[in-house]
């Protein structure tokens, strides 16, 4: 059984596939309580109490919320307490996991005896930099130890776990299980190298999520002999743009203002189940005058970042990652997904890019936005369409590693010269970056 993980900054999914039997049959995790709106997605956060670590918000008593698990292991990944935190969130998430699976799906995978692998997804740009990559490894190994135990978590059992995780090598220890790390772009494109859609050559993905938008450059092609997929990861880069962070951007200028918020925003979380409005006047009971103004700029602040975001892979790969590629001139192409996928003002930012990289490379096709295949089989059909750009990534993490392919991370790969001779001069102004 393969657990596809999707660690998310806001939510995290996943779904559980057995490769070798049933037709590699995949099962998305409903979590046990979950909101109806979002039954797949369990919010990323860790309450503590008295040391002690749970999914659910402790009644009484002192207690901490810890957020932003992801993003702190991606900022310091050497960190004992982001390692921990991040081993002990997770570790009841997979137990959780599993709980749920054995308990729904006993008919289908009662008679055997199971073996477990995790493919725990990490983003594209902290997969070229060894440290955080050993972070995001580290607090897997040790979220498996952890997930093992009946107890709930501690401080003390987190650090202990880190070190049995670290110290694990002997396949015989009942620890022991295949954990691998992937990034989370490979994962999501999986539908896409597998279906006669599939393309080999340059493409761009752009994942957007609650706190972060995850930029990749990559080009896909068969391996020798055509036996699995290469993915060589060119350019890659996180930024602080995802939807909940143009929310809170929009929730700050209204209560600056002294503004009366709309009655159905007040204390609500809307980018964790919901797309959070399409235009930042939407937060007021009544649209105008100066702070509307204000939330019309905040708007085109994070429209115009996105855009500049993209525009740096765009130009990057085109002066010294793969200039050459034929998808330059035939549109280059673009999967955009995640929760915020669908979003209007990430729409918006695409369509500027586009229009930017036709004025500096007059003879390119622009951008090409194609739709990542829908969801393949997953046993419970019920998952609604919305869901599907939520899911992609723990579904393309839930085949086995060989299934994804080869990936080659950016610091492998050497950058190619221009062909000077032949090249027109592509001036970049500041208004095209």
């Amino acid at each position: 059984m393969v657990v596809g993980l999707d660690f998310g900054t806001v939510c995290t999914k996943v779904v559980i596939r057995s490769p070798f039997a049933f037709g590699s049959r995949a099962t998305a995790v409903e979590w046990p309580g979950g909101d109806p709106r979002g039954p797949y997605l369990l919010p990323t956060v860790l309450h503590e109490a008295d040391g002690r670590f749970d999914l659910a918000e402790p009644k009484g008593g002192p207690r901490h919320a810890h957020t932003d698990l992801k993003v702190l292991l991606m900022e310091q990944p050497s960190s004992a307490v982001a390692r921990a935190r991040a081993a002990a969130y997770l570790g009841l998430a997979l137990r959780a996991a599993r709980r749920w699976f054995l308990d729904t799906q006993r008919k289908v995978y009662g008679g055997f005896r199971l073996r477990w692998a995790l493919n725990l997804g990490i983003p594209s740009a902290g997969y070229d930099d060894e440290s955080v990559r050993g972070g995001f490894s580290a607090a897997g190994r040790a979220a498996w130890v952890l997930s093992l135990s009946p107890n709930p978590p501690t401080v003390e059992a987190a650090r202990d776990a880190l070190e049995a995780g670290a110290a694990e090598t002997d396949s015989a220890s009942r620890h022991a299980m295949p954990i691998d790390v992937i990034p989370e772009i490979a994962a999501e494109v999986v539908g896409y190298a597998r279906s006669k859609r599939r393309r080999d050559g340059l493409h761009v993905i752009i994942d957007v999520g609650g706190s972060t938008i995850d930029i990749c450059g990559f080009v896909l092609h068969a391996a020798v002999g055509g036996d699995e997929d290469r993915y060589e990861l060119l350019t890659a880069i996180v930024e602080r743009l995802g939807l909940r962070e143009l929310h809170l951007r929009r929730l700050g200028a209204v209560e600056r203002a002294g503004e009366r918020l709309r009655a159905d925003l007040m204390g609500a979380e809307p980018s964790r189940f919901d797309p959070i409005p399409a235009a930042g006047t939407s937060y007021l009971d009544d649209p105008v005058g100066t702070t509307a103004r204000k939330l019309d700029v905040i708007d085109e602040e994070y429209t115009e970042e996105c855009a500049s975001a993209v525009m740096r892979v765009l130009m990057a790969l085109r002066k010294r990652r793969d200039p050459h590629s034929l998808n330059w001139e035939s549109g280059l192409p673009v999967f955009v997904g995640g929760g915020g996928g669908r979003f209007g003002l990430v729409s918006e930012a695409l369509r500027e890019s586009g229009t930017r990289l036709r004025r500096v490379l007059v003879s390119a096709g622009g951008i090409r936005r194609i739709p990542l295949p829908a969801l393949g089989s997953l046993s419970n059909q019920g998952v609604p369409p919305e869901m599907a750009g939520r899911l992609d990534a723990a579904y393309g993490l839930s085949f086995e590693s060989f299934e994804v392919g080869t990936i080659s991370r950016p610091g492998e790969i050497e950058d190619v010269p221009a062909r000077s001779e032949c090249a027109k001069p592509e001036i970049v102004g500041k208004e095209h970056v």
